[in-house]
């Protein structure tokens, strides 16, 4: 199962803004957005408010993914989790970026609540993560690859106590 990327699309007024207080040093609020007008532009704000929504659809597509167990190989699904991690923390950057943070910041301040309010919640991206890091516990570095590269007995032996003992050391640990 391929994980899509995410890329949040940012408003150029946003974007502007960013740009300008990266190059000249300034601290970056919602007064960096020119013209100053936009702030109260409902056409502007309607726009970032639909360009939030956007997001949290793009975020779902993500962390609504789902890996069926009873479909693939060992290594798909070690491979699935670890891909998904990646994915999350992608997203995670960007929400951290100074154009996302701006852009609810704008809404914030215009008292469009409902677009900055539920945004963590709606796109499930706490409780992704947590999956994904409960089931990465036990994924990371599983030693898969030892059993399939064994093909002699004593090699098969070897690489299943490894398997094992992976198990138990990480159920002890959880």
């Amino acid at each position: 199962m391929e994980i899509p990327d995410t890329h949040l699309i940012i408003h150029p007024a946003i974007q502007r803004a960013v740009e300008s207080a990266r190059t000249s040093g300034n601290r970056l609020t919602i007064d960096s957005i020119q013209p100053a007008s936009l702030l109260t532009d409902d056409a502007f704000l309607n726009r970032l408010q639909s360009d939030v929504n956007l997001w949290i659809k793009e975020i779902q597509s993500v962390t609504k993914l789902n890996r069926d167990v009873a479909s693939g190989t060992a290594s798909q699904e070690v491979n699935f989790w670890l891909s998904m991690e990646r994915a999350l923390e992608g997203i995670e950057a960007q929400l951290a970026g100074d154009e996302v943070q701006l852009t609810l910041s704008v809404l914030k301040s215009a008292k469009r609540f409902h677009a900055t309010t539920s945004f963590v919640s709606d796109t499930g991206l706490k409780e992704s993560t947590d999956t994904v890091t409960k089931y990465n516990a036990l994924m990371r570095d599983f030693p898969l690859n030892e059993l399939l590269s064994a093909t002699e007995l004593d090699k098969i032996r070897e690489s299943l106590y490894l398997v094992f003992g992976h198990l138990n050391k990480k159920l002890k640990v959880s």
